[in-house]
């Protein structure tokens, strides 16, 4: 039987909003791109995540579009300039930060096409602003931007690489032609036909000490010092370093220090002495093309912050790796997000997994350092069993464990099916859930195409699997999500098959064709608190309670889109459901109270584009999403925490005192029993399929008590009586014959 109404049937009047609820956003960390440092103030531009602000106590404050006027989250370069305002470039132009506001020029305002690009963004001592392009520098000075070529300075090279400023007022420019020296009006050229160096064509960076001595790096293990007229120049091993690979950034700090990089090493010289630091030293694996992207800088407390491999910040004593977002997240996309028995939130990614424990701090893990033998560190599904454990689904089939002792590598399912090894497929676990039996399943899934395998694992029985041989799935549909209902049922969203049903002998199909199902492309699936099976399908939500089912959709409903694909509920009387509108993006809608509302994050309402990917609810209640796919407007791939700020209105809130109602079904009279030791006032509501109020009533009740309730003026159909006493709460479903 099919029933066409929107629910609330476990919904409660007892709570009430906090306004428009409470969001964090956590951003997965960036590659930190370019930094810049001025007495407290470190400024750390990364490759999609914006601009992270540190000091040098460590704290840490992050700017994206969506919570400041910055003008993108692609933050190329960064300057402080004299005043104490902060500068950045991004792709399309320069933008500057009073304090208060941010102010925006584009490439083409400050003078140069917006395909040219900048190597190097600077602020000088008088307090302007230099830039190094292409295309020439540019000099911006009483907020008038001036281009400076070939044409009409004394540059040898448009290619400007690097720039510095020495006590005396002049500027020295690291070009593709040579170093050039110029005091505002006279310019000196330093190249190979006027020092014999024939690296000295092609200057990557220059710093120039406190003294007047000038070093700049020129190629492969070289770097050269200009210092009473004489050019020097050095290879790696001139100061002890062998095999040290192409020379990149040269930089001297206001503590008379000069640092110098190479492709796996950073060297500092003190004193007159050269120290090197190594990767092992500095504790991270340098950029592949660190050569060429190392910034360098150090802050008023003398602490050195390198872009080396991600950031790294240097006290002097130890080498300490920095966040470069509000989180801990590993970078990219975000896949699964699933929740342990002691509260640690765990998340899947495509650079491996996080978890942040429930005192706020972060934690990373490489699957590959538990055995993981795939080259990729993807995760794309966690499950958190109710024993504790946390098991990671990888690519090529294999699975990690963490248990009581530590970490557990199970390649089974990457054996279990040959088939797809034959085809050249790798596999990856898809979607997974306990069954009441502490069973796990999971479902597994080639990277290319569909065709969707199921495992399950028992801790006394060991592994059995499910294919077309012996289940229903097939070749071409995968498994998105699995459930359990509270008689050990199995439920298994198809992605164009339907709903599975498998009862612990026997499978089962409900599909458009046999069943109410409205169609058979199936996202999502999960058992309500009332014990409901609910599905998310392309043209609606499905409910099913037994035998009859219950369609919401955008004509019956305030569903705002019939294109559903994530669907979880609270422990507070919510419903959620990530959907989508072709051409207008996605959303999560929220059901409470029988009310539809669609909730935004702050700053995301345009630009969350695609259907709610992982969709978890915590043991707080707190909704948990995030999006997938890369779309130019938000280069990163943020993962949302919503709040519904719910409050009771009175302490403490008891669910499910025991009330019974007879007869069910009625054809008017309903007869409430109240039970024995409960006496005194109570709010009664009846609410309709579209949980709309019918009727409610105050009553005064005796313990043991039998309550009419007259249903005779209502029509035919489905309806919920609610008893609120206090803080407590019970809720009965009636039908109206």
């Amino acid at each position: 039987m099919r029933t066409i109404l929107t629910l609330t049937f476990f919904l409660s009047c007892l709570f009430s909003y906090a306004q428009g609820g409470s969001w964090d956003i956590f951003y997965p960390s960036m590659p930190a791109v370019a930094v810049a440092a001025h007495a407290n103030t470190i400024l750390v531009g990364t490759n999609g995540a914006g601009l992270t602000v540190f000091d040098t106590l460590g704290n840490r404050q992050s700017f994206f579009v969506a919570n400041s006027g910055i003008p993108s989250n692609d933050i190329r370069k960064t300057a402080i300039d004299a005043t104490g305002h902060w500068w950045v470039e991004y792709y399309l132009g320069f933008a500057r930060f009073d304090g208060t506001a941010w102010q925006v020029w584009s490439k083409t305002d400050a003078g140069i096409s917006s395909s040219e690009t900048v190597s190097v963004l600077k602020a000088a001592p008088d307090g302007s602003i230099y830039a190094g392009t292409s295309a020439g520098f540019l000099h911006f000075k009483n907020d008038v931007w001036t281009l400076f070529t070939t044409a009409n300075s004394g540059l040898p090279s448009n290619s400007i690489r690097d720039l510095t400023f020495d006590a005396v007022g002049n500027i020295y420019f690291a070009t593709g032609a040579g170093l050039a020296i110029t005091d505002g009006t006279n310019w000196t050229i330093h190249d190979a036909a006027s020092t014999g160096l024939t690296n000295l064509n092609n200057v990557k960076s220059v710093a120039v000490t406190a003294d007047g001595i000038v070093w700049v790096t020129v190629g492969q293990n070289r770097f050269a010092k200009l210092e009473s007229g004489t050019w020097t120049e050095y290879v790696a091993a001139d100061i002890g370093l062998t095999g040290a690979g192409f020379s990149g950034a040269v930089f001297y700090d206001a503590f008379d220090r000069l640092w110098l990089n190479f492709t796996k090493k950073i060297s500092v010289l003190s004193n007159g002495v050269w120290t090197h630091y190594d990767e092992t030293a500095i504790g991270c694996t340098f950029l592949t093309s660190a050569q060429n992207n190392i910034f360098l800088a150090t802050d008023g407390a003398g602490n050195l912050w390198a872009t080396t491999c991600g950031l790294t910040r240097f006290d002097g004593l130890n080498w300490e790796q920095q966040p470069t977002t509000n989180s801990g997240l590993p970078g990219g996309l975000v896949f699964a997000i699933s929740e342990d028995a002691g509260g640690n939130i765990w998340f899947g990614t495509l650079d491996g997994i996080g978890k942040l424990d429930p005192t706020g701090n972060w934690s990373n893990f490489d699957p590959a350092d538990f055995g993981a033998t795939s080259v990729y560190n993807d995760v794309y599904d966690i499950l958190s069993p109710s024993n504790g454990d946390v098991w990671i689904g990888l690519v090529e089939g294999e699975m990690l464990r963490l248990d009581g002792t530590g970490w557990t590598l199970f390649d089974t399912c990457a054996t279990a099916f040959p088939d797809w090894s034959q085809l050249q497929l790798n596999l990856y676990i898809r979607a997974s859930a306990e069954a009441p039996n502490g069973d796990l399943w999971f479902s597994v899934a080639p990277t290319a195409g569909f065709g969707a395998r199921l495992a399950r694992y028992s801790a006394t029985n060991g592994w059995s699997f499910f294919d077309p041989s012996n289940s229903p799935v097939v070749n071409g549909a995968d498994v998105e999500a699995i459930a359990f209902d509270a008689s050990g049922t199995g439920w298994f969203a198809s992605t164009n098959k339907g709903l599975y049903h498998f009862d612990g002998t026997a499978w089962t199909v409900f599909n458009a064709a046999n069943s109410d199902l409205p169609d058979d492309h199936v996202h999502d699936v999960t058992i309500s608190p009332d014990g409901a099976v609910w599905a998310c399908t392309e043209l609606g939500l499905a409910r099913l309670d037994g035998s009859d089912w219950t369609i919401l959709n955008t004509s019956n409903s305030d569903l705002p889109s019939n294109e559903t694909y994530r669907i979880a509920f609270d422990g507070i009387g919510g419903m959620y459901v990530g959907y989508d509108i072709p051409g207008a993006g996605a959303q999560v809608a929220e059901l409470r109270n029988g009310q539809w509302q669609v909730i935004a994050a702050p700053g995301f309402e345009d630009l969350v584009v695609d259907p709610p990917y992982a969709f978890m609810v915590d043991s707080h209640n707190r909704l948990w999403f995030t999006k997938v796919y890369y779309d130019q407007n938000l280069s990163l791939r943020p993962v949302f925490r919503y709040d519904p700020m719910l409050t009771a209105t009175d302490e403490g809130v008891d669910e499910g005192f025991p009330i019974t109602a007879f007869p069910n079904p009625t054809a008017g009279n309903v007869f409430l029993q109240w039970p024995t030791g409960m006496s005194g006032e109570a709010l009664l509501q009846v609410r309709n399929a579209q949980g709309q109020v019918v009727q409610a009533a105050s009553l005064f009740v005796s313990a043991g008590q039998s309550v009419p309730v007259n249903l005779s003026g209502l029509p035919t159909g489905s309806y919920w009586i609610t008893v609120y006493q206090g803080s407590r709460f019970s809720t009965i479903k009636m039908v109206k014959q």
